[in-house]
């Protein structure tokens, strides 16, 4: 009851971006209380406390209906529109006020009580466990995600922010990540980036009038969560592999990670909001240039791959090589 109360209190005032501030202390708490996770308690025991006290079940029936009052209210007021009332514990609440402050508090001393105090650690483990709940088979394609499988990609791409924010110009965590649990986060990234390239090129491709170079029908939808998640893991996937050398060969040996960007390069952008080409584009050539930067491998297999020609171009649906294919993107944007 103590844990689920000050989670609540915590959640509450970090939707307050006046009165929430974070130090060190607070960050330990909300970490503590993250490992307060209902899958690792013991139902049996519980319940066997309960059966002996029958006031302390209507106590917790009267703080859980307290803590779920305050997230109505919370949610009434426009804040945490994402949190799903019917699923509220001190775990969940802990992760959602760590997402919510580390989104916009990301000064060089919370990058680095994130790692030493294993707050990456949780917000990877998140990732990666959300990631294999989400696709099970690596070869699966999503073309119209359920409810749940998108409340686990928002989830995702919540992480995702929060992980791209504490690497940014942050060596230490960019190599503590890129080790973490042998690559687990950059495994998880690759399976993601398969994922959301599938879904995007099953959709209606996006036409554009030529003559003022704007969609022909305007899209009135929000941005799709797997887009933004694509976004995302992109920024981070580019913070880690700067100046630190990936082989591509030591995560798959077919339809490895440069052959999922090259293919966002030249054909993903077709079916991406006409704003967002720019966004994909410049992150995927960024990715590609720090592999092969960094990695005289990489470098050997760029230069002897092919893809399919740049959507946009009299090349679109031929194989070539991926220099001349990247050539033809690069001199139609400029």
């Amino acid at each position: 009851n103590l844990a689920l109360c000050t989670a609540t209190l915590m959640f509450v005032l970090s939707q307050d971006r006046l009165t929430m501030d974070i130090e060190a202390s607070t960050l330990s708490l909300m970490l503590q209380l993250l490992e307060t996770d209902p899958e690792m308690r013991n139902p049996e025991k519980e319940i066997d406390l309960i059966l002996k006290d029958p006031a302390l079940c209507a106590m917790q029936d009267k703080h859980r209906e307290k803590v779920y009052s305050l997230c109505e209210e919370m949610q009434q007021k426009g804040h945490a529109k994402h949190l799903k009332l019917d699923n509220i514990n001190t775990g969940i609440l802990a992760m959602e006020t760590l997402l919510s402050l580390t989104s916009r508090k990301a000064g060089e001393w919370f990058k680095e009580e994130m790692r030493t105090l294993r707050g990456l650690d949780r917000i990877v483990d998140t990732v990666t466990s959300s990631t294999e709940l989400l696709i099970p088979d690596e070869k699966q394609v999503i073309s119209l995600p359920t409810d749940v499988q998108l409340d686990k990609i928002r989830k995702i791409d919540r992480c995702l922010r929060v992980l791209e924010n504490v690497t940014h110009m942050n060596a230490e965590n960019q190599e503590y990540l890129f080790n973490y649990k042998n690559s687990s986060l950059i495994l998880s990234c690759l399976n993601l980036m398969k994922l959301c390239k599938s879904h995007l090129l099953e959709q209606k491709p996006i036409e554009v009038d030529i003559t003022t170079d704007e969609p022909s029908q305007k899209n009135g939808k929000e941005e799709s969560p797997l887009l933004s998640c694509l976004l995302n893991l992109l920024k981070i996937l580019s913070n880690i592999t700067y100046r630190i050398p990936l082989n591509d060969a030591q995560f798959s040996t077919e339809d490895g990670l440069m052959d999922q960007i090259l293919i966002l390069i030249l054909q993903v952008p077709r079916a991406v909001p006409v704003e967002k080409r720019f966004d994909l584009l410049v992150l995927s050539l960024g990715l590609m240039i720090n592999l092969v930067e960094y990695c005289p491998e990489n470098s050997a297999k760029f230069i002897n791959m092919c893809g399919i020609g740049s959507f946009d171009s009299v090349y679109d649906g031929f194989e070539m090589p991926a220099t001349e294919a990247l050539i033809e993107v690069r001199t139609y944007y400029v």
